[in-house]
């Protein structure tokens, strides 16, 4: 919504007009990626609460392959960063 506000400020309508018509899909689309990662985390807590770490790490696996499909690697670093002391637990 800081979009629309800015944008009314400073532009025209019809740059208004493109960026409300817009924030639909972006709401769409955000929505769609909280909804896969909370799934993703009951996955891996109930995959890790019963000790199956084939599983896991196949689960882990799985929602990084989705996450590159929408263009988000900033999840691979933490897997990349945290993976022992995941396991050490």
């Amino acid at each position: 919504m800081a979009d629309i506000a800015v944008i009314g400020q400073f532009a025209g309508s019809l740059s208004l007009g493109a960026v409300g018509s817009t924030t639909t899909l972006v709401t769409l689309f955000t929505g769609f990626l909280i909804g896969m990662g909370g799934g993703t985390n009951v996955l891996v807590a109930r995959f890790f609460g019963a000790k199956d770490k084939e599983s896991t790490i196949k689960t882990i696996h799985t929602a990084l392959f989705g996450k590159y499909g929408c263009g988000d690697d900033r999840t691979d670093l933490w897997t990349a960063l945290f993976q022992r002391e995941f396991w050490s637990c």
